[in-house]
């Protein structure tokens, strides 16, 4: 018998294109972005920083903090409101805070 590349395609089962909901899957997950971890410490830390500098000098640190406030589903208005850059600095600020505050604890 001569094994020929239609035979051998036959034998191997069709894999979904689309991954079914319940079974684990073999495909590599991408690794997660590198961030600043976000403890009580790092957060009191840029609460100081924005409090000296405004909130506009640490936008990177606010998205970050908008990022972890909704993962772990945190007030949905002061997330829109430090999100926002047309917010006025000082709603966005105390916004940084009270979400800040809330991931500490």
């Amino acid at each position: 018998m001569t094994i020929t590349a239609a035979t051998i395609t036959a034998a191997v089962p069709a894999v979904p294109a689309v991954p079914m909901v319940g079974l684990a899957t073999r495909r590599s997950v991408p690794p997660l972005p590198r961030r600043e971890l976000l403890d009580a410490a790092t957060l009191i830390r840029l609460g100081f920083a924005v409090d000296n500098d405004g909130i506009g000098a640490h936008e990177g640190a606010a998205q970050m903090l908008v990022d972890a406030a909704t993962r772990k589903g945190l007030c949905p208005v002061l997330i829109q409101i430090l999100a926002d850059r047309r917010e006025p600095s000082v709603a966005r600020q105390r916004a940084f805070g009270r979400l800040a505050l809330a991931l500490a604890g």
